[in-house]
């Protein structure tokens, strides 16, 4: 092509020679339209009158299918119902009720000559007669040549014996004949069962049926040819046969699959397989069920050729065939015409087209006479011919441009490379059909091949990540940024990434989008980091500060318990001995009593940062809690405090003793930190937060409590481990303060933070707050206006210590008490005061008892003997919810071991008020 403008143009160039194909097409294409009534439509139509006329042939040929079945089943019920009448002969009811061995030898001849009478008349269809006794062994057999043969062989496996001993079984079976399933080499055998005058059985008659006799019935005047018999399991009972009997090699051989099998049997009768416009055979099956034979179910195939039901509608389709020819020559003479009129002018117009596609841009376009759209496409070309010159001349320029752009993007690909190479991390650049483009070679060591592997794949082939936060695959990374749209954090997921052959790796990844200069997505950069081995250090550290801080609380409680102990078996080592009077005794009694107490506060203050110690909540102000607090935990100090309280706060759902301990320890930590005095400000105030403002709390309404002291402040060091149990940096602190803060706080639901500086320390304190509205006050225990009057007391305990020590305060309190071990002498000890007349007015029962019933179980005992049974219960540690909300399972007050008299009197005066 001459693109160059300042050649020389030839002004009238030789034209080319163009093919007529315009021409071809127009009379291909005139054939068609003129052609698709006169031979789509007679086609289509002889196909559906086609199926019209098979349906309407196959309507008629399942009738006589149907009813050549139904004589196979006139067959079978008469062969029952002649077996029926051969048990009935006088001679086998003779033979069977023979009474010694001579007489039933004499009437077996007799039942014999029965038998073979029989056979003669019947040779055709019957082989053979066998007579069994009841144990199943074979007395007499009589042959269809009227062979007999006497020889005894146990019979009892087969079928036909088990099948006529246990016919009365078979439901739906109104003649009580056996009739067995046949295999496609054996007979058909028919068994019933045959009674003596005393109407028990005597033994059983076998007819053995040939199965191919049975099925000539079927093989005269039938509709085509037998193919298969199926039996109720889907199994073939005979091969294909003809109408003269002979075996047949029909299409059915081999064809049939499991689903043809499950349809032949779902259905009685119908079409095997949709007839095709190809298929010269149509098969029919229909269902052989005799009536008072339920057990018998089987499915006859036949092979119909259709070309003998085809022949008149053969005969209508060769009329409609010459009538379409017809119509074709017809429509060819009319294409030829009417092509060639618009065809030549368009010719034309292609030559001069060839002539401008040389180059020859200023090429004379043909005239035409007619003013049609030829004409205006004429004229149109010639404006397209000047206007594709300027556009030549541009392109070109163009060109020249994107070859330069090319090479630099191809150098900034290259630097791009080569410092991908250089960082640390595996970074994959993917477009958004989720194909590699770029690879850097760390990528390549993570995934064990090379970075021209991984380009061009795509990312889900080797990138396969599991969310162990979620508990999920992550799935497609390239799917996640383009949802999201910008960039997706996953840093506080944890991640592995999962490889053939090896150990999945944990991971940090970090998705983020490619941008275009509009701002459009058209691809995603994913940053991989491998973090296996940082997380094994951290773990790793984590295990050894663990049981650094488990080696320090162990021996803090050893050393603890052991100064408490030392007390207590010093005085009562003293107590033991004759010279001490009753007034020292007293003061060494009261002494240890005091040691008890330290014990008992230091076992409280274990049980709140372990599982038990569950908290009573009530709903309460902590204003006046914590300035109740603070006043008792300042007197006598050189601290004064101020506290700051929000307008309208909340209530708080608390339990009231436990928020007391924190904020007490809270205090005498600030205390302690201001020897030489100080401020000790409290705030109090409502805060609402959000999903995630404040991890790991959730979003929802809270009371936040700040207490911030003057003193020197934490150091950097010891600020992780404060909380950790028996870590002081104090000489006189035993490091249970801050342990027992932190978790009351968390098994309230809340949050306990610190921040320290050298001006002071804060800590702050998140308590979720009460959905009530109204105060409910912390009353201190209700006193009873006058002794209690003497009661019978019953007493659970597993401990033989606990019932000793609760049986002799009851009694010093003036109480009759039974005590029981476990809680099943418990019930029966109730169940007899109660007939006796002598009920107990009060029941204290432990909580956790090994190997029994729990304390809670057998109130559930009692409580359906007695529904008015008053309990209490009592336990020293459990992680069940009874001890928090005693009420709702039925007690009316709890007591936690160990306690005092005066406890334990308190707790009977509450529980008998409240009653």
């Amino acid at each position: 092509m001459n693109m160059n403008p300042e050649e020389e143009t030839p002004q009238h160039p030789r034209r080319g020679l163009i093919p007529h194909r315009l021409h071809a097409r127009l009379i291909v294409f005139f054939l068609v339209v003129l052609l698709i009534p006169g031979v789509l439509v007679p086609i289509f139509s002889l196909s559906h009158l086609r199926m019209v006329f098979l349906d309407a042939k196959i309507e008629e040929s399942l009738l006589t299918v149907r009813q050549h079945t139904r004589l196979l089943e006139g067959q079978l019920e008469m062969r029952s119902v002649e077996l029926l009448m051969v048990s009935q002969m006088s001679e086998s009811r003779r033979f069977f009720n023979a009474a010694d061995a001579e007489t039933r030898q004499q009437e077996k001849r007799f039942l014999i000559q029965a038998l073979q009478s029989y056979l003669l008349k019947r040779s055709d269809v019957v082989q053979a007669i066998k007579v069994l006794d009841t144990q199943g062994v074979q007395q007499v057999v009589v042959r269809r040549d009227l062979e007999v043969d006497i020889t005894k062989l146990n019979r009892s496996k087969e079928s036909f014996y088990s099948g006529a001993m246990n016919v009365s079984a078979i439901r739906g079976q109104q003649i009580p004949v056996y009739v067995s399933h046949p295999t496609p080499e054996g007979p058909v055998y028919y068994s019933s069962l045959v009674l003596d005058d005393t109407g028990v059985i005597a033994g059983v008659l076998v007819l053995e049926v040939s199965l191919a006799s049975l099925m000539d019935t079927l093989l005269e005047s039938t509709p085509g040819n037998l193919c298969q018999m199926f039996d109720a399991q889907g199994r073939p009972l005979m091969q294909r046969f003809t109408a003269e009997g002979t075996e047949l090699d029909c299409k059915l051989k081999g064809v049939l699959t499991p689903e043809d099998l499950r349809y032949l049997l779902e259905r009685p009768l119908g079409v095997l397989w949709q007839i095709s416009q190809t298929a010269d055979h149509m098969y029919l099956f229909s269902r052989a069920r005799p009536r008072g034979q339920s057990a018998i179910q089987w499915t006859v195939v036949y092979e119909i050729p259709l070309k003998p039901i085809l022949v008149p509608f053969q005969q209508a389709a060769g009329i409609v065939g010459g009538l379409t020819l017809l119509s074709v020559a017809v429509g060819v003479v009319i294409a030829l015409g009417f092509s060639r009129q618009i065809s030549r002018p368009l010719s034309q117009l292609a030559t001069a087209a060839n002539d401008l596609c040389q180059g020859y841009w200023d090429t004379l376009l043909p005239e035409t006479k007619y003013q049609d759209e030829v004409r205006e496409l004429t004229g149109a070309f010639g404006t397209m011919c000047r206007q594709l010159k300027l556009a030549h001349e541009d392109l070109l320029k163009k060109v020249e441009d994107l070859d330069t752009s090319e090479k630099r993007q191809i150098e900034e690909k290259e630097r791009l490379v080569v410092t991908l190479r250089s960082i640390g991390e595996a970074v994959l650049a993917a477009d958004l059909s989720g194909r590699v483009d770029i690879a850097n070679t760390k990528a390549a060591e993570l995934f064990g091949t090379t970075a021209e592997a991984i380009t061009g794949r795509s990312v889900t082939e080797f990138l396969s990540l599991y969310n162990q936060t979620l508990g999920e695959p992550m799935g497609d990374p390239v799917e996640l940024v383009k949802n999201a749209g910008e960039k997706v954090p996953l840093g506080h997921h944890e991640l592995l990434l999962m490889r053939k052959g090896k150990e999945p790796l944990q991971v940090e990844v970090a998705l983020s989008p490619i941008r275009d200069e509009k701002s459009r997505i058209f691809g995603v950069v994913i940053v991989i980091r491998d973090v296996t081995a940082y997380r094994k250090m951290l773990l790793e550290r984590n295990r050894v500060e663990k049981l650094q801080s488990l080696g320090v609380l162990a021996g803090g409680i050893a050393h603890d318990f052991n100064n408490l102990i030392s007390v207590v078996m010093g005085d009562l080592s003293l107590l033991t001995e004759q010279s001490v009077s009753l007034e020292e005794a007293r003061r060494i009694a009261g002494h240890a009593l005091q040691a008890t107490e330290r014990a008992r506060n230091l076992t409280g203050q274990l049980l709140t940062f372990s599982k038990g110690g569950a908290p009573i909540r009530k709903t309460a102000s902590l204003r006046d809690l914590l300035t109740e607090t603070a006043d008792f935990a300042l007197h006598g100090t050189k601290c004064t405090c101020e506290v700051k309280v929000q307008p309208r706060l909340w209530l708080a759902s608390i339990d009231p003793e436990q928020i007391h301990q924190v904020f007490h320890n809270l205090t005498i930590n600030a205390v302690q930190s201001m020897p030489h005095g100080g401020t000790l400000e409290i705030v109090l105030e409502n805060v609402e937060l959000a999903d995630q403002q404040c991890p790991p709390l959730p979003e929802g309404k809270y009371i936040r409590v700040q207490v911030k002291d003057e003193g020197e402040g934490i150091s950097n060091e010891d600020l992780p481990s404060i909380f950790d149990p028996y870590f002081t940096t104090k000489a006189t602190g035993h490091g249970l303060g801050l342990s027992t803060v932190y978790s009351i706080v968390q098994a309230h639901g809340g949050l306990v933070q610190v921040k320290s500086d050298s001006t002071g320390t804060t800590f702050t304190v998140y308590l979720p707050a009460s959905p009530e509205g109204s105060v409910t006050p912390v009353s201190p225990p209700r006193q009873s206006a006058s002794p209690l009057p003497k009661m019978r007391i019953l007493v659970l305990d597993d401990d033989p210590a606990i019932r000793m020590t609760s049986s002799r305060l009851l009694k010093h309190i003036g109480h009759e008490v039974v005590p029981v071990a476990c809680g099943k002498e418990a019930v029966r000890l109730y169940q007899e005061a109660l007939d006796a007349k002598q009920p107990f007015e009060l029941v204290i029962l432990d909580l956790t008892l090994p190997g029994g019933k729990s304390g809670a179980a057998v109130l559930e005992d009692l409580k359906e003997m007695d529904p008015e049974v008053v309990a209490i219960v009592s336990s020293g540690y459990s992680q069940d919810p009874v001890m928090a909300h005693f009420s709702e399972y039925g007690f009316q007050g709890m007591i936690q071991k160990p306690y005092t008299l005066r406890e334990l009197q308190a707790c009977l005066d509450r529980v008998m008020a409240k009653d």
